[in-house]
């Protein structure tokens, strides 16, 4: 797999500049925006399976709120009903609106015992906050199934998650519109290059999990 160094200098020896061995030159730091801004546009423009993966929480007895941990702010819920499995007691645990889960807060007699419902309420630092309905009442242990792309590369020995080449020939396309060359012609072929690929990525991922894109009649 591709690491941040070796994506950078394959951008570069596009743009014909010399290969580095770190991103501490202007240009190069420049490159590695450009980079970080492309993958986000990747990884945005489809779920792909290699980001998917299961958060876990542990509950304990008395706490209602919680701090999903390494969710950071871009991660979305991968079950198609925003649903958190409970493997204590292989249930599931169905989303509440912050509205309902303050009324039944302040109108509920009973206020502990094993979750049923949950809501995502506020952050904390980057990570999003969780809030448990009934307030657990011994320590569960909950799976919560979610997309969550890749943090801004910023070491040189960072391996990219997700295919590299669309990241590759995306920067290219930026770099060569940020030099303004060719009064914007090249910057099109290379865009549309970038666009081929990523199709095509989003194509063959796409086939791994047909059972999930395929439309049926009910």
């Amino acid at each position: 797999m591709a690491t941040a160094l070796s994506v950078v200098n394959s951008v570069l020896r596009r743009l014909r500049e010399s290969t580095v061995t770190d991103f501490t030159e202007t240009y190069t730091g420049l490159i590695l925006d450009l980079v970080n801004e492309t993958k986000r546009e990747c990884e945005d423009a489809w779920r792909w399976t290699s980001l998917c993966q299961t958060l876990t929480l542990n509950t304990i007895s008395g706490t209602q709120d919680y701090v999903l941990t390494g969710s950071s702010n871009r991660w979305q819920f991968t079950d198609r009903e925003n649903r958190i499995f409970d493997s204590t007691n292989k249930s599931y645990i169905y989303p509440l609106s912050a509205d309902l889960m303050e009324e039944y807060k302040w109108t509920t007699t009973t206020t502990n015992g094993q979750p049923t419902n949950y809501s995502i309420r506020g952050i904390s630092g980057q990570d999003s906050k969780i809030s448990l309905w009934p307030i657990p009442d011994g320590a569960y242990v909950l799976k919560i199934p979610v997309y969550l792309p890749q943090e801004d590369l910023v070491s040189t020995n960072t391996t990219i998650i997700i295919p590299d080449l669309p990241i590759i020939l995306g920067t290219w396309a930026r770099a060569i519109s940020e030099r303004g060359e060719d009064q914007g012609f090249k910057t099109i072929d290379q865009y549309i290059l970038y666009q081929n690929s990523l199709s095509y990525h989003i194509a063959l991922d796409a086939a791994r999990v047909s059972h999930e894109t395929d439309w049926t009649p009910l």
